[in-house]
């Protein structure tokens, strides 16, 4: 089911429609907290919210999941860089 959900946000992120996509998102956060494909869909409502929705402040609590929860995510180290440029720190 999470991977089916994945798929069809992407899809509709695809077709610009970034609401259904983060309904999607948000349903694989909440719903199956135990999945494989939880980091990619907190990385990937993050950048919706970040470039599509102008809400970087629930950008960086999902950046924050990732790095307290999901430290071996293959997203880790790119939302660790993300959630510094939120926060505004001087990058390197």
């Amino acid at each position: 089911m999470p991977q089916a959900l994945l798929k069809q946000a992407s899809l509709f992120e695809k077709q610009n429609d970034f609401e259904k996509a983060k309904t999607n998102y948000l349903r694989i956060i909440k719903d199956f907290k135990d999945s494989i494909l939880i980091d990619n869909a907190l990385y990937y409502l993050a950048q919706i919210y970040v470039n599509q929705l102008a809400q970087p402040e629930e950008a960086k609590k999902l950046y924050q999941e990732i790095l307290f929860n999901h430290k071996d995510s293959i997203y880790a180290v790119e939302a660790r860089k993300k959630f510094r440029a939120l926060r505004g720190d001087a990058l390197n």
